[in-house]
């Protein structure tokens, strides 16, 4: 078993008003891919790097396998982590590089080779172990750093923005790559990214961080659907979500532009937000949604198999998402747009999520 289990990981930096960490308490199952996902300073790395052993908590206790290992080194931890940066001897070639861990282990030669032969297998870097790094592309690279952590057979994977130094196309390659070696190696995987599509595409589970806090774990279309407060609704999404300010009125709500009747589900809940994905609002000049308004178009951006139709209510931006491109629609114009209730999602002050959420 090689489950990972945080309870109530508290840590703040010296000199820092807050703790970066608050708090922290999940669960990653045998086998799970379980990312962490969040925007810059919200205290996802320093979670990787407690569980990695490399800071130490103020609070709280690490287990691995069931194991407390808390107040256990690194090397004790029997985890393998894969940084941003690959950090490769660059005197050494690939495969001194990948044997070097089983060396220090003093590991037997044979069973060195068996395991080198192995992992480039597995990574399909074979015909690279004579290379030096600087003889690698990037991606080449990050392979190798991969193989790594493979030939220690740990427990745990620990991943630390693995792909954030790799352009755009290469990110998609390796985020597969990533997620086909999982499948081989069974192993239990906690991935550190601040790009929710790597969270969306790649985690069995997400972990929502802001400010040191979980704002929500659960899988990846249960948030994108079904998110617990207005930062997840926004951070998870591309494009973000749509929020829409509401006023209330003799009779319902009015956001700019438009208006929406007070449904029974909202009564006594007092909502001050409105948030609808851009895929959930349509064209509309036939009354087919339940909520209709007019807003002027600013700029289409035509990718092929989608566009992204940029839209202005008053001071408010939206942004409709359809499939493919329509040929007669012109910025500058004013179009009907539409989207029903059972797509919405309605957030009190606070920014949390009321329910009951709509349904079919």
């Amino acid at each position: 078993m090689s489950k990972v289990s945080l309870q109530n990981i508290q840590k703040k930096f010296s000199g820092a008003e807050k703790p970066v960490v608050h708090n922290v308490s999940f669960e990653v199952e045998d086998r799970e891919f379980m990312v962490l996902v969040g925007p810059s300073g919200c205290g996802k790395s320093t979670t990787l790097r407690i569980i990695a052993g490399l800071e130490q908590p103020d609070s709280g206790k690490v287990f691995i396998g069931g194991r407390d290992v808390t107040d256990l080194s690194p090397k004790d931890r029997d985890i393998a982590m894969v940084f941003q940066n690959y950090s490769l001897y660059p005197h050494l070639n690939v495969f001194e590089n990948l044997a070097f861990s089983l060396k220090l282990r003093k590991t037997s030669k044979k069973e060195i080779e068996q395991k080198v032969d192995k992992a480039a297998g597995i990574l399909g870097i074979e015909h690279l172990l004579t290379r030096k790094p600087r003889e690698l592309s990037g991606g080449q690279r990050q392979r190798v750093a991969l193989g790594r952590a493979i030939v220690r057979e740990p427990q745990v994977f620990l991943f630390d923005e693995p792909l954030s130094n790799l352009d755009a196309k290469l990110r998609v390659q390796m985020r597969t790559e990533i997620l086909k070696l999982h499948r081989q190696i069974q192993t239990t995987v906690v991935y550190v990214t601040h790009d929710q599509m790597e969270a969306m595409t790649m985690g069995d589970r997400i972990v929502v961080l802001k400010d040191g806090q979980i704002q929500q774990i659960d899988a990846p279309l249960n948030i994108y659907h079904h998110p617990r407060n207005q930062f997840t609704a926004g951070f998870i999404g591309s494009p973000a979500m749509n929020f829409l300010e509401l006023e209330k009125t003799d009779s319902g709500y009015a956001f700019p532009g438009g208006k929406i009747a007070e449904p029974a589900a909202l009564k006594n809940h007092h909502p001050r937000t409105l948030g609808v994905r851009p895929e959930k609002i349509k064209f509309t000049n036939n009354g087919s949604c339940e909520i209709s308004f007019k807003a002027a178009l600013e700029v289409s951006e035509k990718m092929g198999h989608e566009t992204l139709h940029h839209f202005r209510l008053e001071s408010q931006p939206l942004v409709l998402r359809e499939m493919g491109e329509k040929s007669d629609i012109r910025p500058g114009q004013e179009y009907q747009l539409g989207f029903n209730y059972r797509d919405c999602c309605f957030f009190d002050a606070a920014g949390e999520t009321i329910q009951p959420v709509f349904t079919d």
